[in-house]
């Protein structure tokens, strides 16, 4: 439904059919809500634009890092050099790829020490590809230093840390599924010994009496009638404190008046 701004706007028809309504509200009415739907529109146009107005530095940002990684890629690496200048002043974001092509920047105008600086803080950021490195000509003047031979150490280092720590997450989510299977299995057990001995009362436990059928065991009362189908490969009364049997080749105890 469109905005109404003023009612000289509307049509004779709509004036006339207005004032023909029952109950019609004043035409003050009509004025003071179309004031407010119109500071309510410019007010949200206000805060779209607001929400979506890129930041200055960002777009600052954005063109430096277009701008540098053109120069990269036409090895123009003086030009790069003035650009890295810029994006720094400009406390732009930078990724381990952005420190990479920095170290390159300089280890090719042999400024070794912030070629390694940058070399340090790309390894920092999770660069770690040494086959890369290994055939990078652009790194041939820091490749004999002690700096550079202590980073690919750290690469190493960390790359088994990370090695060990992907290692122990992955034990620690067998550990984790065979623990929840192996409950899930227990639970079902469970459930259905409950139900096995729903039958039998529990306050005469000690009044069971064993009787085998091949090599499973079930229980009778004393007068010789099987209360349960044998189902269990063990049992035996413990101290006559409560059952012992063996089913599916786990132990279980079941106290008087448990399960």
């Amino acid at each position: 439904m469109p905005l109404i701004y003023s009612p000289k706007y509307f049509t004779q028809a709509s004036k006339k059919y207005l004032v023909n309504m029952p109950n019609r509200l004043p035409s003050k009415y009509f004025v003071q809500s179309t004031f407010k739907c119109f500071i309510f529109l410019l007010i949200a146009i206000s805060f779209t634009k607001n929400t979506f107005a890129q930041n200055p530095k960002t777009e600052i940002c954005n063109n430096l890092s277009i701008s540098f990684n053109k120069n990269i890629q036409n090895q123009n690496y003086t030009e790069a050099a003035k650009i890295w200048d810029q994006r720094e002043k400009a406390k732009c974001t930078f990724t381990e790829i952005d420190y990479y092509n920095a170290a390159c920047i300089y280890s090719t105008k042999n400024e070794q020490a912030l070629a390694l600086k940058y070399l340090r803080l790309s390894i920092n950021n999770d660069y770690e590809d040494t086959a890369h490195m290994a055939i990078d000509k652009d790194l041939n003047n820091i490749r004999n230093a002690d700096g550079y031979k202590k980073l690919i150490l750290l690469i190493q280092n960390k790359k088994i840390q990370k090695a060990k720590e992907e290692a122990l997450q992955e034990k620690n989510r067998k550990i984790n599924d065979w623990k929840n299977q192996f409950d899930n299995k227990q639970k079902q057990k469970w459930q259905f010994l409950k139900q096995y001995f729903a039958k039998i009362d529990l306050k005469k436990l000690k009044e069971l009496v064993p009787y085998c059928v091949g090599d499973y065991w079930g229980y009778m009362n004393k007068s010789g009638v099987a209360l349960t189908k044998p189902i269990f490969q063990f049992t035996d009364f413990y101290s006559m404190h409560g059952l012992l049997f063996k089913y599916q080749n786990e132990y279980f105890f079941t106290q008087i008046m448990e399960i």
